[in-house]
C-alpha cells in the first residue's frame, strides 16, 4: 500500500481479491467499497483508526460476529472512525447487540444500512435523533423509528 494519496478505492465484485489490511494505512482515503467480494470471518479492526475515510461499504459478503468488533471503546481520546458519513454493512451475518453509543460518537454519520443481518438486536432511536438521515435495518429485533426501509419497520 505505497498509494498514499489515493481518496477512493472501489474494489466490489472481486471474489478471489485477498481482504486488504494495509488500507488502513492510507492517510487520505476517503471511500473504500469491498462489498460483494465474498469475504468472511470477522470484520477487520483495523480501519477504525481511519481518521480520513467517509464513506466505508463492506455489504453483500459473509462477515460474522458483531458490530463491536468495529466500534471498539474509543482510547486516548481517538475517536473511533472520526469522519464517518455512510455506512454500508447490509447483507452480511452480523449478530448481537447494536453499539448506539458508538454510533452515537459519529457525529457525521447520515446512512447507516444494516438491513440483511437478522440476528443484530436493539435499537437505533438515539442515533435518529442526531445527524443520521437515512436507516436500513431489520426491524423485527431492532427497534428504529427513523427507519426508511427493511423488514417490519415503522416507515418502510
Amino acid at each position: 500500500c505505497l498509494l498514499t494519496r489515493v481518496r477512493s478505492l472501489v474494489l466490489s465484485g472481486n471474489t478471489q481479491l485477498q481482504l486488504p489490511y494495509c488500507i488502513s494505512e492510507l492517510p487520505s482515503l476517503e471511500q473504500l467499497d469491498l462489498k460483494r467480494n465474498g469475504y468472511s470471518g470477522r470484520l477487520p479492526d483495523a480501519y477504525h483508526s481511519m481518521t480520513s475515510l467517509k464513506q466505508l461499504s463492506l455489504a453483500d459478503n459473509d462477515f460474522t460476529g458483531s458490530l463491536v468488533e468495529l466500534f471498539p471503546e474509543p482510547s486516548n481520546g481517538r475517536v473511533v472512525f472520526p469522519s464517518l458519513t455512510t455506512l454500508d454493512l447490509a447483507n452480511n451475518d452480523l449478530s448481537g447487540e447494536i453499539p448506539e453509543n458508538a454510533l452515537r460518537r459519529l457525529r457525521d454519520l447520515v446512512s447507516l444500512k444494516l438491513s440483511g443481518n437478522p440476528n443484530l438486536t436493539g435499537s437505533l432511536n438515539e442515533a435518529c435523533k442526531g445527524s443520521l438521515t437515512y436507516a436500513e435495518v431489520d426491524c423485527t429485533n431492532v427497534s428504529c423509528r427513523c427507519c426508511q426501509s427493511g423488514t417490519n419497520c415503522p416507515s418502510s
